[in-house]
């Protein structure tokens, strides 16, 4: 079954004299891809044999990919030390169709043992016709009293309460617990409460990599930096000896304007690094700059 769409066909008798109107039965049901289940589904036990499902309508044109949702995130492994921390990812979202949609968007994390959180909710969110864009550097706060474990971060759009249009996840890992403290941000999220389309800032007189902050850091420090024009970026951590640490860009094609990444304090085998002073160095065409963070335990 194609995520976005599904091989039903649905026939609303009640508009037969109009030719049999047809409905895309959509949805691939919170990640199913079980046949039987779907056929459970649809085939919903009225006492009408007639009426096979209840359709809920959408406007959107026939296809499997109307509305596309996508997330990446930053690092390819996700893992949280016991004392709690963040991640972050980016998230893509495409209307292919002529028509603007409004949907809810829902984020939630599925714990170790099935019990589904919910993160952040935001409803009635338009998604303008034949548009695409991509919230970067969203940040995902993973609180120290968490159980430990696998866990599944999940971000859908829906229809109302019943209709799924799209949805991607992405596992994370939890090591252990450490007793919560006031000062803690609990499931705090930022980023997707930018609004879109969003103002373009003014665009940078010249190269520059930015203080980490915060520095001195523990668990994360977000480093920034201004393109004055489209370049190619490789963004690199480095130990005192000169030795790679982590790789967090290498040669991707940016665009002009402010920049972010986020370092955890992992190698590039996804290793926690000792406590130090670490140097972090862009290279964006002839430019080239590094600068200092200092992890500290």
């Amino acid at each position: 079954m194609i995520k976005g769409s599904s091989p039903y066909i649905v026939y609303c008798d009640q508009n037969s004299g109009d030719g049999d109107v047809r409905h895309d039965f959509r949805g691939n049901y919170w990640g199913t891809t079980d046949p039987a289940q779907i056929d459970a589904w649809i085939l919903d036990g009225h006492d009408d044999p007639n009426i096979r499902a209840e359709v809920l309508y959408t406007p959107f044109a026939t296809g499997a990919s109307d509305l596309v949702l996508a997330l990446t995130p930053a690092d390819s492994v996700v893992v949280i030390p016991d004392v709690g921390g963040s991640f972050q990812y980016d998230a893509y979202l495409e209307n292919n169709t002529a028509g603007d949609i409004i949907a809810d968007i829902a984020i939630e994390a599925v714990l170790p043992d099935g019990t589904v959180y919910p993160v952040q909710s935001y409803p009635g969110q338009t998604i303008p016709a034949a548009s695409a864009y991509t919230r970067t550097g969203i940040v995902q706060d993973v609180p120290p009293g968490a159980p430990a474990g696998t866990y599944t971060y999940r971000v859908t759009a829906s229809l109302g309460d019943t209709l799924l249009v799209d949805s991607d996840e992405f596992p994370f890992e939890k090591l252990g617990v450490v007793a919560a403290a006031a000062q803690d941000k609990g499931w705090n999220l930022r980023g997707w409460e930018r609004n879109e389309p969003r103002t373009p800032p003014a665009s940078p007189e010249g190269f520059a990599l930015h203080a980490a902050a915060p520095n001195p850091f523990n668990p994360t420090t977000t480093l920034s930096f201004d393109l004055p024009s489209q370049e190619a970026v490789s963004l690199c951590v480095f130990d005192l000896q000169g030795r790679l640490v982590r790789t967090l860009l290498s040669g991707e094609m940016l665009t002009q304007g402010r920049h972010e990444a986020v370092w955890n304090g992992r190698d590039d085998a996804g290793r926690q690094v000792a406590s130090g002073t670490y140097f972090y160095r862009i290279e964006a065409g002839a430019f080239s700059q590094t600068r200092r963070a200092v992890l500290v335990k």
